[in-house]
């Protein structure tokens, strides 16, 4: 006896798509068998004809914060419930390390902030907001409780960049434990530089946002962060990569064989920078800031030739009402960013991905859930459909159109970032370890579901074929 048989839906994966029956039993797969080969009956079985069996999608890039510019906002619950509806079923958050903080510290507070009130599995990166070389004492108990992932930020927005000499010891101490480096790559010094230019100008609009913030200022630091990764032997990860200078960087790497990872967000795969002439650009303002329409091709072609790993939301919700109070009138250099789009990540890349023609269905799958466990030490109990593996389970129309809304989101805010955009699929039932969370666009699930993963990174992050 199964606990579910979910029959007939095409099995994806990212090098095959195949009609298969999936049986769960114990919130894990346990067969994978041609339709109607099962032995056994199942408690509920589901009809997945037409429709595609996918493993649930995994965000590497959430900030799903309590609170934000001054307000309560909806919490992990909301958020992660949100998450799922989008049919994602893992999120990686941070735990921010601030001045005075030790990373244990900065992981105790943001675990009991979560608490009970994931709806879907999720883990933690470390943010080294307060970088000294005191966290090196700190990395073999950071790595003991399942967190072996760094995040060092080069802008100055959040606090003082690290220096070179701590950037290069701290890649060679993760990497000698197989650990990897997340890097928020903009040159602060640049960023400085450009945005006083501009001020001194008298250019002080919004529309000046994106360039303060140039391309500049990211690639530089991508190829710096790619030297010293190199000299160091150790795996690099650039976040929310925009312009596409930096994604040749990265594809160069590759092509030399080098443990470099890049991830995209959807705002740089839809938008351009003329968004900040616009009155939703209160929406949009993100750091690093989209940029111009060569750099979201660049984005696209990264996506569907393998520079790019990952897709990313880099999600920080934020009312928008709220915005348009502190930010009406302001300079460029005076807002504060962050776009909420947990829910429309994997619905944003089919429609516009495989929807158009621009990937397969097994490229979304690879950049959406495989590459993203694979790199993070999740795989194979997550990112694939696989005998052993989590049923983690979305069940997707490539059919249904709908036109998006604020109106038709879970995640509590006041607006949708692509509001008026159709798009085509649709998640239909979200599982995750076996339950059915998601279903007839209901939040069926019960209230904190979700558990902590304890993460390990396999020595192949580490060493990759060569691109």
């Amino acid at each position: 006896m199964f606990d579910l048989v979910i029959s007939g839906g095409t099995v994806v994966s990212p090098t095959s798509s195949r009609e298969m029956d999936v049986a769960i039993q114990a919130g894990k797969i346990v067969a994978l068998a041609l339709p109607g080969a099962l032995d056994g009956s199942a408690t509920r079985a589901i009809d997945g004809r037409g429709l595609y069996v996918l493993p649930g999608a995994i965000d590497p890039h959430t900030h799903i914060f309590p609170e934000f510019l001054g307000l309560k906002l909806p919490g992990f619950d909301v958020a992660t419930q949100a998450a799922a509806f989008g049919g994602t079923t893992t999120v990686i958050d941070f735990a921010f390390q601030r001045e005075g903080m030790t990373i244990q510290q900065a992981l105790d507070q943001r675990l009991a902030e979560i608490g009970a009130k994931s709806s879907i599995d999720y883990s933690l990166h470390a943010t080294l907001t307060a970088p000294s070389w005191g966290l090196l004492d700190e990395l073999d108990a950071t790595f003991a409780r399942g967190v072996p992932s760094f995040k060092v930020l080069l802008h100055e927005r959040e606090g003082k960049p690290p220096e070179e000499a701590l950037c290069l010891v701290l890649l060679q101490e993760v990497a000698a434990r197989n650990g990897v480096v997340t890097v928020h790559a903009e040159n602060g010094s640049l960023v400085t530089y450009f945005t006083r230019k501009l001020l001194a100008e008298g250019r002080t609009g919004q529309e000046y946002f994106s360039a303060a913030r140039p391309a500049i200022a990211e690639a530089e630091s991508v190829e710096r962060m790619i030297f010293l990764a190199e000299k160091a032997g150790a795996a690099v990860y650039f976040v929310h990569l925009s312009s596409a200078d930096a994604v040749d960087l990265v594809a160069g790497a590759k092509a030399r064989g080098l443990p470099v990872y890049g991830e995209t967000c959807p705002q740089y795969l839809a938008f351009t920078d003329e968004v900040y002439k616009l009155p939703n650009r209160f929406q949009l303002f993100v750091f690093p800031p989209i940029k111009g329409p060569t750099d979201r091709d660049a984005m696209w072609q990264g996506v569907v030739d393998g520079a790019i790993d990952t897709i990313g939301t880099d999600y920080v919700a934020g009312y928008l009402w709220r915005k348009l109070e502190l930010y009406h009138g302001k300079r460029f250099d005076e807002v504060r960013g962050g776009a909420g789009q947990v829910e429309t990540m994997l619905p944003f890349m089919f429609s516009e991905g495989v929807g158009k023609g621009r990937i397969t269905v097994n490229r979304l799958v690879e950049i959406t859930s495989a590459n993203p466990a694979r790199i993070f030490g999740l795989y194979p109990r997550k990112g694939v459909v696989a005998v052993g593996s989590d049923a983690d389970l979305v069940l997707y129309s490539p059919t249904i159109r709908r036109t998006m809304t604020s109106a038709g989101m879970h995640m509590g805010l006041d607006y949708c970032t692509f509001e008026g955009w159709e798009f085509v699929g649709a998640p239909v039932m979200t599982v995750s370890r076996g339950v059915v969370l998601v279903e007839d666009g209901r939040y069926v699930g019960p209230p904190g579901h979700g558990q902590f993963l304890a993460r390990k990174i396999g020595p192949e992050v580490l060493r990759p074929k060569p691109g």
